[in-house]
């Protein structure tokens, strides 16, 4: 084997060996950040700094929709809680970096209800009051809700964020409105004091709800805080 020959196989190698060193780099860091944000003693402990660090390598090294799903989450949770806490410039500085991950993440996955979900919510809070992003952000749940219409939990809150804007969307979107509230209500009959302590803020009356309703048991209960619902 001539000189040449050797070398290009050489480099070759270590080619090859770089990249199964980069790979695996990204997967040890990937790793490393899920084991050490799994528990809730280590939320506690671990900063949102190092977090971010953490997976920030992890994406450079071996990018995944589920990291950048991470990244996107990790961003929206601490600018939930700057805005939370009155901190308009970090909340809007944190949730700019949110955005762009989690429509990466929806664009690689878009099967992933919970990524729409967290897209809708990132934009809303980001941009509100803007017409635009809120247009988007309500397209991202209606994408969520196509995508898993029974999830408790993201009905629940989705009826909440619609409710608290009730007044200021326009007539197509206070449909999807009613129709979130009524399934969630549906699907989740525990939380019936909740949603309609704040559909009673919108100013319109339980039985507007009614026609959205599909459950009969839900009807009858919805009927309880209103005559004027038809019974089934």
């Amino acid at each position: 084997m001539n000189n040449s020959r050797l070398r290009s196989l050489l480099l070759s190698a270590s080619l090859v060996a770089f990249a199964a060193y980069e790979v695996w780099q990204g997967a040890a860091a990937w790793f490393y950040y899920l084991s050490e944000t799994s528990s809730e003693l280590h939320l506690q402990t671990y900063s949102f700094a190092d977090q971010a660090r953490l997976l920030q390598m992890a994406i450079d090294l071996s990018p995944s929709w589920e990291m950048y799903l991470s990244k996107g989450k990790l961003y929206l949770g601490e600018g939930v809680k700057r805005h939370q806490e009155g901190d308009t410039g970090w909340r809007d500085r944190l949730l700019d970096v949110a955005v762009p991950p989690l429509e990466i993440a929806a664009e690689w996955e878009p099967r992933e209800a919970g990524t729409y979900y967290d897209l809708g919510r990132a934009m809303l809070l980001y941009k509100y009051p803007d017409m635009p992003w809120r247009q988007q952000a309500l397209e991202a749940f209606r994408e969520a809700l196509q995508l898993d219409p029974n999830d408790r939990s993201m009905l629940n809150e989705i009826a909440l964020v619609l409710m608290g804007q009730y007044w200021s969307l326009n007539e197509r979107d206070r449909r999807l409105a009613k129709e979130v509230v009524a399934r969630a209500f549906s699907v989740n009959p525990g939380s019936a004091n909740k949603l309609l302590v704040w559909w009673r803020r919108t100013d319109e009356p339980l039985a507007a709800l009614a026609p959205y309703v599909t459950d009969p048991d839900a009807l009858l209960l919805l009927r309880r805080y209103d005559r004027r619902v038809v019974r089934p």
